[in-house]
């Protein structure tokens, strides 16, 4: 008995969405196309964005950086800065297989690194704010179609017009409106969010290549405490690279 109830109930949720998606009408496959693309979009990116590590710990971020004080390093002592995939421990043998080489040289290559980092962090977002743009223009669209196809439905009847028959018509032509607003506000929220997530992830790897690149030229290792290096990150200090596009700056 409880299962033929939750057969029931199924079908009536299928009904239901298929009476929903049916009030859509011309614009039902362009808005299907956009909510299924942004929610690909918004899985795929935030699935990258997780499993990509950057943040090093200050304490290993210290003994890395005192590694770098010497010629040759093991991959042991390169494994402080993590796994392999990792963007810290990536950075961190990029930058002392060039060490040998003039600054300005190694400066590019690092910048060029992580500017390529960046890109491939924010592969998509700009589909995804162009689909939160799209979508409430696509509703209005089929809501302004909607109400064309309602008064010329009117103007055709010979019948007397009820409140009835227009509220159903109006119901039906916001549909359209609805929709496209429920697809744009998450894509929206999503693009930004991981937008300032990838550039939370560049920012570090900007201020780690620095510091590296100062300990090869002998400057000396920093020893700033975790809330320390998290301020240098958001303060507008002059590096090397920018941390937007990964730009050397003059």
């Amino acid at each position: 008995m409880l299962m033929i109830l939750h057969s029931l109930e199924q079908s009536a949720v299928v009904r239901s969405i298929s009476e929903a998606i049916a009030q859509l009408g011309s614009m039902k496959w362009p808005l299907l196309i956009c909510s299924m693309l942004a929610l690909a979009l918004l899985l795929d990116r935030l699935f990258h964005l997780l499993v990509t590590r950057t943040h090093v710990s200050n304490q290993r971020m210290h003994r890395g950086l005192k590694n770098f004080q010497g010629k040759r390093q093991t991959d042991s002592q390169l494994a402080v800065w993590g796994a392999k995939k990792s963007l810290s421990r990536q950075l961190a043998e990029l930058l002392h297989h060039h060490r040998d080489i003039p600054r300005d040289q190694r400066e590019d290559l690092a910048s060029i690194w992580i500017d390529k980092q960046e890109r491939r962090l924010g592969t998509g977002l700009n589909i995804l704010a162009l689909i939160s743009v799209v979508s409430p223009l696509l509703g209005l669209l089929g809501t302004v179609l909607g109400l064309m196809e309602m008064f010329s439905k009117i103007a055709s009847t010979s019948q007397a017009i009820n409140p009835s028959m227009l509220a159903q018509g109006l119901g039906m032509a916001l549909m359209t409106t609805i929709v496209g607003l429920f697809i744009a506000i998450p894509a929206l929220v999503g693009f930004h969010t991981l937008k300032l997530w990838r550039n939370h992830k560049i920012a570090f790897i900007v201020m780690l290549a620095n510091q590296i690149n100062l300990v090869i030229d002998g400057v000396g290792i920093a020893t700033t405490s975790d809330s320390e290096i998290e301020s240098e990150r958001s303060a507008p200090i002059e590096l090397a690279y920018s941390a937007v596009a990964g730009e050397r700056r003059d």
